[in-house]
This record gives structure tokens, sequence and C-alpha cells, in this order.
């Protein structure tokens, strides 16, 4: 498992944004599958946990923690987000979920970045006869 992270994950930046909300990381995946973005994940937020002794929470999950992941609105992405969550409520106690579903429990985070999700629109638009 190990060698895949590296053979997936092409570069990872950490930079900080403004006080209103903070970056942590940018991962880019030279891989688009399901199982790639679901390592990429896991192995993310096993990191965060490794370097800050304390495991990543997810608002949805722990009450506090993480509100969103913004990503380009790739399908294997999100279902690769969905599998990674799962294992994420898995490990928890006192999860206040208990959706079982990959393609559910992404809603309650993954929001798609607003530039992808209007340049789908504008690609589409083309898509769609002009008597419509």
């Amino acid at each position: 498992m190990r060698k895949w992270f590296f053979l997936f994950i092409d570069r990872l930046f950490m930079l900080f944004t403004t006080p209103a909300g903070i970056t942590v990381a940018r991962i880019y995946c030279t891989h688009e599958t399901r199982e790639a973005f679901e390592l990429l994940w896991t192995k993310f937020w096993d990191t965060v946990e490794q370097v800050t002794g304390r495991p990543v929470q997810f608002k949805f999950m722990d009450g506090k923690g993480l509100l969103a992941i913004l990503v380009d609105g790739c399908k294997a992405q999100a279902d690769g987000c969905g599998d990674a969550l799962l294992k994420q409520n898995a490990k928890r106690k006192n999860t206040r979920i208990t959706e079982t579903d990959p393609r559910i429990i992404v809603q309650y985070i993954l929001r798609t970045c607003d530039i992808h999700l209007d340049r789908y629109f504008q690609s589409s638009i083309q898509l769609v006869p002009t008597h419509v």
C-alpha cells in the first residue's frame, strides 16, 4: 500500500490563507481512480494524525473540526473520499453518523470548487440545442 501512495501523489503543498479560512494542504493526484483517491484521502488524514498526535476531526462526525472539503468535481475523487470517510467514521466511538453508503456520507462535507463548477456548466451549455 505504501508504494501506491507515492505513485499516485504528485505533490503536496502546505500553505496558509486568510483568517476567514485556512488551506491546510493541496494534493495533486496523477491517477484519477476511486482507489487512488481513497488511498490519497486515507494517507493524508493518517499523516495529519501522525504529525499532530490527534485524528482529523470532521464537524459532521465529531461536532467540531473540518466544515468542508473542496474538490474539483471528479467522480472518482468524490467516491474515493466517501470510502475514506466511512473508514474515518468507523474509527470513532461516539460518531454522530450512522451512514454506510460512501455516496451519501460524502455529501455531508464535500463541496465543488466554484471555478470548476462554472467550467463544467460553460462546457455543458454547448451541448444544449439552440432551440431549447
